[in-house]
């Protein structure tokens, strides 16, 4: 039997999502503009019960973000979300709803730089703006190492005179899907499997669920980490052979793209680009001068002064180069001109040199 690990160390059992239901009617009852609740799209009870406290206080729903439209379309269409066809307004006519006739559902709980919530409360959403007086719960959590960002926000929608409630100022808003370690122990002595396996997190959480499978008396239990093929005989778990396992980047084409692709669509995003041309002639001399151009690159793309001074650059480094230093004339005058972009920017961009020989023979 596998089972999901994450409140391991969570002793108290978690609420119940009708006690959340109760809270969320509660505070949307109170609320007198508009009303934003943010939420984990995944949760389809909670989705259900929101709409269900909608119909009860006459308000229209809208839908921001991507994955609430996914998983509310997907719910409905399985059966497990029966909205009234007239409970939706499509986020370009939420504006002609009553303020205090609306309740708007956002994705964005994490403060995902351009996920619904986080634009809207920067007063860049192009389809809703918030005001002095509307009200915003964050029914959800910060998932650890996003709690600095998640602060950033609510202080933005405060500042913005928003009435913000989360788990901060009310517990109620949310409560885990995660069963505890009670519920956990609960559904091993039902279920009674003869092998046990913990997935999902942390090693010290997967030991904690293996060493609990063992207290109850589960004869195999085993702890495995991502990347390894396990094998059950009926009898026990065996830890196979590790397989390749991670993020796959796939083209528009369908072709997988490889690490050394990523990394350099990364370094051009990142850093820019600067384009050298040079012109040889048949007596490795310039035959015109050096064309250089720059996309990305603050304070230089554009700018005629600073395009000039690499040109320069990059001819006293052709210069050099005949001298007799540096190994071969692409390399040499790459090094230059990224040396001297630093040098203007702070930034060490990728440098493209175009060498074309002119052979007059």
């Amino acid at each position: 039997m596998p089972s999901e690990r994450t409140n391991i160390g969570v002793v108290e059992r978690p609420g119940s999502e009708q006690a959340v239901a109760d809270t969320l009617e509660h505070l949307v009852q109170r609320a007198s503009g508009r009303c934003l609740v943010a939420l984990f799209a995944s949760n389809v009870q909670r989705l259900i019960k929101i709409g269900q406290i909608a119909q009860r206080v006459g308000r229209k729903v809208c839908l921001l973000g991507r994955s609430l439209e996914t998983q509310v379309a997907v719910a409905t269409r399985i059966g497990r979300l029966e909205w009234p066809s007239d409970l939706l307004v499509n986020p370009e006519q939420a504006s002609s709803v009553p303020r205090d006739r609306l309740l708007v559902l956002a994705g964005g709980t994490q403060a995902e730089r351009n996920s619904a919530l986080r634009r809207i409360s920067l007063g860049q959403h192009p389809l809703l703006t918030l005001e002095a007086g509307d009200t915003v719960i964050l029914s959800s959590r910060a998932i650890p190492g996003n709690e600095r960002p998640v602060i950033t926000m609510i202080n933005d929608l405060l500042r913005a005179g928003v009435h913000v409630h989360s788990r901060i100022t009310d517990p109620g808003v949310h409560t885990s899907g995660h069963a505890g370690r009670g519920e956990q122990r609960r559904m091993l002595e039902l279920v009674r499997p003869q092998c046990f396996l913990p997935v999902h997190g942390t090693l010290h959480h997967l030991l904690r669920h293996a060493e609990l499978g063992r207290e109850l008396g589960v004869q195999s239990t085993l702890v495995v980490e991502n990347g390894t093929a396990v094998i059950c005989d009926g009898r026990e778990l065996l830890a196979e052979m590790e397989v390749a396992h991670g993020k796959i980047a796939i083209a528009y084409g369908g072709e997988r793209l490889d690490a050394a692709t990523l990394q350099a669509r990364n370094d051009l995003a990142r850093y820019g680009v600067a384009i050298v041309a040079l012109v040889v002639d048949d007596r490795d001399r310039l035959a015109a001068p050096p064309k250089v151009s720059t996309r990305g690159i603050p304070t230089v793309d554009g700018n005629a002064h600073a395009l000039r001074a690499l040109a320069l650059e990059v001819e006293r480094a052709f210069t050099l180069f005949r001298e007799g230093r540096g190994a071969t004339l692409e390399e040499f005058v790459r090094r230059a001109a990224r040396k001297k972009v630093e040098h203007l920017t702070g930034i060490r961009p990728v440098v493209e040199v175009q060498l074309v020989r002119l052979d007059f023979a």
